[in-house]
């Protein structure tokens, strides 16, 4: 099981939930919004307020299903106060590790949730199991390792970003998680999969 550690550092609350807020399918995650076609059945997990979730309902549109899962029950409820009205989209509080689907999404996606985790290979084959056959599992993740700084932050700040990497580590995050998913998806045997990385 996942790391208590691991879920605990994960957690947003407060006002810092406000930054997924701000995010829309054209602007952070632009390879899904490309697949995206109407009609289609979409799983996005760890899908925070639904900020991105509701665009991909809006593509797939009333003839298509879309279903958003967070393990935070509070920005599941703030998703459905939201975008609940919005046919063919339903936002659901659950684990990314117990996802209660077998065979059902043709595009099952996580975008920024791998790298929190400290067992990524069992989230995946968790993804792949609700991806249908011939469906796809799309994942936008990071490699905290790569970060390049322009202009150059002040000493203090680099300090403060390397003490945030070794309290990922220390926790069982992976902090290059990004260039270890195709060695990872290698390990999961089913579907076409595609792995974003920046």
């Amino acid at each position: 099981m996942e790391s208590s550690v691991a879920r605990n550092r994960a957690e947003l609350s407060g006002k810092a939930t406000n930054v997924l807020n701000f995010r829309t399918l054209a602007s952070s995650n632009i390879r899904l919004a490309e697949l995206l076609a109407a009609g289609m059945t979409v799983l996005d997990v760890g899908c925070g307020t639904g900020a991105i979730t509701h665009g991909i309902a809006d593509i797939v549109g009333p003839t298509g299903r879309v279903v958003g899962i967070d393990s935070n029950p509070a920005l599941i409820e703030k998703a459905q106060e939201n975008f609940g009205d919005i046919p063919g989209l339903d936002f659901k509080v659950g684990d990314i590790l117990n996802l209660p689907y077998k065979d059902e999404f043709d595009i099952v996606t996580s975008a920024r949730v791998i790298q929190w985790l400290s067992n990524p290979l069992e989230a995946l084959n968790a993804l792949t199991r609700a991806t249908k056959p011939g469906g796809q599992v799309l994942i936008l993740d990071y490699n905290h390792e790569k970060i390049t700084w322009n202009p150059e932050p002040p000493l203090s700040m680099k300090f403060f970003y390397s003490a945030f990497l070794k309290w990922r580590s220390d926790a069982g995050m992976d902090n290059a998680i990004a260039d270890h998913l195709p060695n990872l998806f290698k390990s999961v045997v089913k579907n076409q999969f595609l792995a974003l990385s920046f």
